[in-house]
């Protein structure tokens, strides 16, 4: 995954398992729309960043937008710097956490969310219907994205 997301210069990359307890949020939040699996799509992005999730890249419009010193000083098992623009987060050492500690998880997502101190990641009763709004999202912070069709 980070060798394909620097090749790409990806804004956003991850890997996850969608466990039982965190399902209704991942739909809620638009990370599991279907509530069968992860799905997330640049729309999605343009509005709010849903989580964080056990391994996430962040690439260049994120590092804008969170800053790269906060990235790298992050409260996370292992963060690294993967390319000038790019920081790979991954919250605990083995990803079987997301299935066997619940709320060791939960804690981590929310140390990190709360060390980034920005109002980008997707709360409880702040969403909207995204398809009711315009391409853009006005509530939460969103990274300035530079996509092909915008160019």
């Amino acid at each position: 995954m980070k060798e394909e997301c620097r090749r790409s210069s990806a804004d956003f990359g991850f890997v996850d398992a969608l466990p039982d307890y965190h399902r209704e949020f991942a739909v809620e939040s638009g990370s599991a729309q279907f509530g069968d699996r992860y799905r997330i799509v640049t729309h999605l992005l343009r509005h709010w960043l849903p989580d964080v999730f056990w391994g996430t890249i962040f690439g260049p419009a994120y590092v804008a937008l969170f800053g790269i010193d906060r990235l790298l000083s992050a409260p996370a098992a292992i963060v690294e710097k993967i390319a000038d623009d790019m920081v790979y987060v991954q919250l605990s050492k083995e990803l079987r956490d997301v299935i066997e500690d619940p709320l060791g998880m939960q804690h981590r997502r929310n140390l990190f969310k709360r060390h980034l101190a920005t109002d980008a990641f997707y709360e409880t009763g702040r969403g909207y219907d995204r398809l009711e709004r315009s391409p853009y999202g006005d509530i939460f912070k969103v990274p300035a994205f530079k996509l092909f069709d915008d160019e």
